[in-house]
């Protein structure tokens, strides 16, 4: 979801949407980073009112290092050109 800041807000649109849109979902689970958004107060208030049926899961606070520093860090990390996949690539 994009928005012009990053707020709480923002994450509540998120939960509300995952709801909307997998209604016959017994559970979502979602994966965050550590974000003070994805954990504040107002957050985890909303995400109460879910029941359970959403759930959180936070990524070590070392991962963003091990993945990469953009904000999906795994879409930065070098990969293998798929033409050479026998030749050692470096990046």
């Amino acid at each position: 979801m994009e928005g012009p800041r990053k707020t709480s807000a923002l994450v509540i649109a998120l939960l509300k949407a995952l709801s909307q849109d997998y209604p016959a979902a017994r559970k979502i689970h979602v994966i965050l980073d550590n974000f003070r958004i994805h954990d504040s107060r107002i957050t985890r208030q909303a995400l109460s009112s879910y029941e359970g049926r959403i759930v959180f899961h936070f990524l070590p606070r070392t991962a963003r290092t091990r993945i990469g520093s953009s904000a999906c860090g795994w879409t930065s990390t070098p990969r293998r050109p798929a033409t050479t996949p026998t030749r050692r690539w470096t990046p």
